[in-house]
């Protein structure tokens, strides 16, 4: 999880992806959500739904690897 306020959220998204992939660790996926103050990344629709979406990837992925 990267969670950010200004720059350089990229630069440890990447790092962290190089790292795991260097180890063979699946990655399942991403999800973004947006808000600036508390409780405005409840209120990001498109943001919830890439969360549904991750879960239920990771959700696939964990039936192919443990049956």
């Amino acid at each position: 999880m990267v969670a950010f306020r200004r720059s350089g959220a990229m630069h440890t998204i990447d790092s962290m992806n190089h790292f795991l992939l260097s180890q063979e660790i699946f990655i399942a996926g991403r999800a973004v959500g947006v808000g600036r103050d508390k409780g405005e990344v409840e209120k990001d629709e498109e943001g919830l739904q890439m969360v549904k979406s991750l879960g239920q990837r990771m959700a696939w992925l964990l039936r192919k690897l443990y049956g």
